[in-house]
């Protein structure tokens, strides 16, 4: 058989039929196939037909009775026409003109122009104005989305005729985020993966020349740590904590001048009053009681001064912080060498080893007033370790040698 116009995709089709049982009271049946119009089927109650879109409207598969039936077992039955079984398939080049498209496929092989605008509490739809260019939104429960190709105040903006990518609210990327163009971020981008910054001279910015601070925070499990710009101060700083200027340990200035707040360094020198009288064939330690600086409160001053040369109270220790390599350096004064002694030791003590330092004052046709011994060591301590040090006399000559107040010991981190 010939046909004008599209071929049906179904030619023939087998009608069925839907009974129920009215109790008085119910208005809405459920029908066994989806009914697009109420011209589709054929209602009847007591074998008396009902009037579609008067007596009862349908929407799917729902059947509702603008009226209500009366109780009666299989008194109501629908029949469904077999001319709602066919697929409708326009013909090319028919325009059409709904107020609304609901489509579960997909729309391939043309193009779709939107011309009208979409405003906040829409459906998920596409737009356009001839100022703001493509509009593509969609409003959810929990989250919206908004894209426009123009300037606007929205989540994310592309303007036109460029690449770039604006992200004007907070932004979570669960996996690899490749940056190979210009990206603005005005928000907050939480990275749950890696972050590639493409292309032949890629630049991270942070900060638009505002006079503020700026800065990378590491969120660490136990500590965090910053890099930053300290605007006021003009100066980059590397710390602890998320805080800038809290717990500085390296700054940078504008001049290239490094400094570190927190590096292990310190200078003592001995107490006011001089230890006399060092006993012979033995060991003193020596007193120092006045810190001059100690950056990291490293160093454990005198709690006595060592009066009589006995050594009670005196020790005084540098304790590393950490494993490295420290320079350590003193120069202790001494009076009233005995020439019959012969010789003094000094003794630079540390956790690790016990270094010698040995000045020989005899052959002196008499007693020598005064003389300063200066040494220097770059020395391994483990955390924890400690440095002192001592004078060591031989058996040789009188107790009178005393060291003099003006002496010193000091120290800092190298490595």
């Amino acid at each position: 058989m010939a046909y004008f116009g599209v071929t049906p995709s179904n030619v023939f089709g087998q009608g069925t039929k839907d009974s129920f049982n009215g109790d008085g009271s119910t208005t809405a049946f459920t029908l066994s196939r989806t009914v697009q119009l109420a011209t589709d089927i054929e209602v009847f109650i007591s074998n008396v037909r009902q009037e579609p879109s008067v007596a009862y409207t349908v929407s799917g598969t729902t059947l509702t009775f603008t009226g209500t039936p009366a109780s009666g077992t299989g008194n109501i039955y629908v029949v469904h026409q077999t001319a709602n079984q066919g697929t409708l398939v326009p013909p090319t080049g028919l325009a059409l003109t709904p107020s609304t498209i609901t489509a579960s496929g997909d729309i391939s092989g043309s193009t779709l122009n939107a011309t009208g605008d979409t405003s906040a509490g829409d459906n998920a739809a596409i737009g356009f104005t001839s100022t703001e260019g493509l509009i593509l939104t969609g409003q959810g429960s929990t989250n919206d989305v908004t894209i426009k190709n123009d300037a606007d105040a929205d989540v994310i903006e592309i303007p036109t005729g460029t690449t770039n990518v604006n992200l004007a609210g907070n932004t979570t990327v669960g996996g690899t985020l490749a940056v190979t163009g210009a990206s603005t971020l005005t928000g907050t981008v939480t990275a749950n993966g890696d972050m590639v910054l493409g292309g032949t001279t890629p630049t991270l910015t942070i900060g638009d020349a505002g006079a503020e601070d700026a800065k990378i925070v590491f969120d660490g499990n136990a500590q965090d740590y910053h890099i930053g710009l300290d605007d006021s101060a003009d100066t980059l700083t590397i710390g602890k904590g998320s805080t800038l200027g809290t717990t500085t340990s390296m700054a940078f200035d504008a001049n290239g001048i490094i400094t570190k707040p927190l590096q292990p360094a310190f200078l003592a020198q001995s107490a006011n009053n001089d230890q006399t009288n060092l006993t012979l064939n033995a060991s003193t330690a020596v007193a120092f009681g006045t810190e001059i600086f100690d950056n990291n409160s490293d160093f454990t001053p005198s709690t006595g001064d060592g009066q009589g040369g006995d050594g009670s109270n005196v020790k005084a220790v540098f304790t590393a912080p950490v494993t490295g390599k420290y320079h350590l350096n003193f120069n202790i004064r001494l009076d009233n060498l005995d020439t019959v002694t012969q010789f003094t030791m000094i003794l630079l003590i540390t956790s690790n080893r016990t270094l010698q330092f040995i000045h020989g004052h005899g052959g002196y046709a008499a007693d020598v007033n005064y003389m300063s011994i200066q040494g220097t060591h770059l020395v391994d301590m483990d955390a924890g370790d400690t440095a002192s040090l001592s004078v060591n006399l031989p058996s040789l000559g009188t107790a009178q040698m005393d060291i003099n107040s003006n002496t010193s010991f000091s120290g800092y981190l190298v490595a």
